[in-house]
């Protein structure tokens, strides 16, 4: 099975987001293709998120993906031996 790239959602940033829009999250899960509970759980950074989930919510509320996400730390990346 192949594996799903993984990021980490900024909650408060995509709740704000969805008020400011006048969104449920209902209706935002609707305009994803997901059920609430998803976007419940990105909203309270309740573990890591599909990349495309994140790429469905950018698109939902109009913003880039990068806006939404946690970047990662500097030196998190696994460092290939020569």
């Amino acid at each position: 099975m192949p594996r799903v790239a993984t990021v980490r959602p900024n909650g408060p940033v995509i709740q704000a987001l969805r008020m400011r829009k006048g969104l449920s999250r209902a209706q935002l899960g609707m305009m994803t293709g997901r059920h609430k509970q998803s976007i419940r759980r990105i909203e309270v950074e309740d573990g890591p998120a599909s990349e495309l989930l994140m790429h469905q919510v950018a698109n939902a509320l109009q913003v880039d993906i990068a806006e939404l996400i946690v970047p990662e730390a500097e030196g998190d990346e696994d460092e290939v031996a020569a």
